[in-house]
C-alpha cells in the first residue's frame, strides 16, 4: 500500500512537472489565500501576545484581590449589612498560615484626608493639602519603586509605630524641592500624631499625594466601617486559582458572617475575556480568507479535471492493463494533493515573509513594540489545509477518471 502511494506521487510530481506553468497559475488562489491567512494569523497572535504582555505589566496574574462588601441587594435594593465579616492583620496571617502553597497577603486601605503642611517661602504659614491615607504592611504594593530611604520594618508594623512612607508628589510638597531624600527624618502631623518619614517611594501615574503607614495603627472599628482590601500575591502563577479554592473556603468556615461578605478576584478572567475575543477575531478573519482558499480550491479541481481531459488514452490503456479503480483515483488524488501542498508551501513562506515586511511599518505607524508570532498551530494549519483542500477538490476529479470505460477511452485517439 505504501509502495502504492510513493509510486501515486512520483506520478503526480511528473505531470506538474510537465505543466509547470498551468499548474502555478491554477493554484494562485491557494497561494494568496494561504499567505494571506499565515499573516493574519501571525498579526493576531502577534497582538494577542502583546496584550498578554500589557495585562501582565499593569496587573499581576500573580495577584488575588479579596473585597469586602457591607451592603446587599433586597428586591433590587441596595442596603446596608448589620454586620460583615472583615480583616485585620492577624487575621491576614491566620489566612496565610493555611494555605497550602507559599503566598503573601498584603493589606491596603485608603482614607482622604486633609493634612497642613509648612509653606515652601514662610515657615510660620501653611497650605492645606488633600492627600490619600494608606494603611498597608507594605508600600501599596510588591512592585513598589523605592526612591529614598527604606519601607517599613516587620516589628515597625507589629507595633504600629508611627513611621510614614510617602509618594514622591507629597515629598516634594513637604519640601518644596525635588530632591525626595530631604523628607527623609522630617515630620508630618496625621491623625492628631506626628510621624517620621522613613521612605519615599515612586507615586501613581496620576500623581497622587499619598501617605502611607502601618495598618496597625488603624483601630479595629476604622476596619471594620470601611474595610481593607486584601492582596495576595501567590508565587506561582499556576497555583492561583488553588489559592483562590482555598482562601474562598477559608473565608466561609473563619470569617464571613454572610455568604456574600466576600469577592475573591483574580486578573484570569481578564485573559479569559482577552482569549475569547480573539478566537472570534480567527475565525472571522479565516473565514474572509478563507474564500481566497476555496477559489484557489476550484482551481485545482479545474486542473485535474483538465488533465483528465487530457489524459483520457492515457487511463484508459492503465485500466485496460490491469489498473484498478483504486489505483486511478489514488493517483489523481495523490496529484491534487501535491499540487495543494506546493501552493500552500508557496503561500506560507509569501505569508511569512510578508508578515515580516510588514511589522517594521506596524512599529513606525503605532510606535508599539509589536511583533509578529509564527505559532506552531499555523504550521499545523497549512499542513493540514493542504490535504484537505487536496482530498476534497480532487475527489470528483478522481472519480471521474477512475470510471472512465477502457474501450471508450482507448478509442478516443
Amino acid at each position: 500500500m505504501l509502495r502504492m502511494i510513493g509510486v501515486s506521487f512520483v506520478l503526480a510530481l511528473q505531470n506538474i512537472r510537465a505543466n509547470f506553468l498551468h499548474t502555478i497559475l491554477s493554484v494562485l488562489g491557494i497561494v494568496i489565500g494561504v499567505a494571506a491567512l499565515v499573516a493574519i494569523l501571525s498579526f493576531i497572535d502577534g497582538i494577542e501576545k502583546y496584550a498578554r504582555d500589557q495585562i501582565s505589566s499593569t496587573s499581576s496574574l500573580h495577584s488575588i484581590m479579596i473585597q469586602t462588601s457591607t451592603t446587599r441587594t433586597v428586591d433590587g435594593v441596595r442596603m446596608d449589612k448589620e454586620a460583615w465579616g472583615y480583616f485585620t492583620l492577624d487575621r491576614l496571617e491566620s489566612m496565610e498560615k493555611s494555605l497550602s502553597h507559599k503566598a503573601r497577603g498584603y493589606l491596603i486601605k485608603n482614607k482622604p484626608q486633609l493634612i497642613q503642611l509648612p509653606h515652601s517661602t514662610n515657615a510660620d504659614s501653611t497650605t492645606s493639602l488633600g492627600i490619600v491615607l494608606t494603611g498597608t504592611v507594605a508600600a501599596v504594593a510588591p512592585k513598589v519603586e523605592l526612591l529614598a530611604g527604606r519601607l517599613f520594618r516587620q516589628e515597625e508594623v507589629q507595633q504600629a509605630g508611627r513611621m510614614v512612607v510617602l509618594t514622591d508628589m507629597l515629598a516634594r510638597k513637604l519640601t518644596g524641592t525635588d530632591k525626595p531624600g530631604d523628607a527623609i527624618g522630617r515630620s508630618i502631623a496625621l491623625l492628631g500624631h506626628d510621624f517620621k518619614v522613613i521612605g519615599v517611594v515612586k507615586g501613581d501615574a496620576k500623581g497622587t499625594a499619598q501617605a502611607i503607614v502601618p495598618i496597625t495603627f488603624l483601630s479595629d472599628d476604622e476596619l471594620r466601617e470601611e474595610p481593607a482590601v486584601v492582596m495576595v500575591e501567590a508565587e506561582d502563577v499556576e497555583k492561583v486559582n488553588l489559592l483562590k479554592e482555598e482562601i474562598e473556603a477559608w473565608l466561609k468556615a473563619n470569617l464571613a458572617k454572610q455568604d456574600d461578605d466576600f469577592r475573591v478576584i483574580t486578573n484570569e478572567f481578564r485573559l479569559a475575556q482577552l482569549e475569547q475575543g480573539f478566537v472570534i477575531f480567527k475565525l472571522v478573519m479565516g473565514l474572509i480568507t478563507g474564500i481566497a482558499v476555496l477559489v484557489g480550491g476550484i482551481g485545482i479541481m479545474n486542473v485535474l479535471l483538465i488533465s483528465v481531459t487530457e489524459r483520457t488514452v492515457e487511463i484508459g490503456i492503465r485500466k485496460a492493463t490491469g489498473a484498478k479503480k483504486r489505483d486511478i483515483v489514488l493517483q489523481f488524488l495523490s496529484e491534487s494533493v501535491t499540487v495543494s501542498s506546493f501552493g500552500s508551501l508557496l503561500g506560507l513562506l509569501l505569508g511569512v515573509l510578508g508578515a515580516m515586511a510588514a511589522v517594521p511599518v506596524i512599529q513606525h505607524l503605532s510606535k508599539a513594540p509589536f511583533e509578529a508570532a509564527f505559532t506552531l498551530s499555523t504550521m499545523l494549519l497549512v499542513a493540514v489545509l493542504a490535504v484537505v483542500l487536496g482530498v476534497v477538490f480532487g475527489t470528483y476529479p478522481a472519480l471521474r477518471a477512475a470510471r472512465l470505460d477502457p474501450v471508450e477511452a482507448i478509442r478516443r485517439e
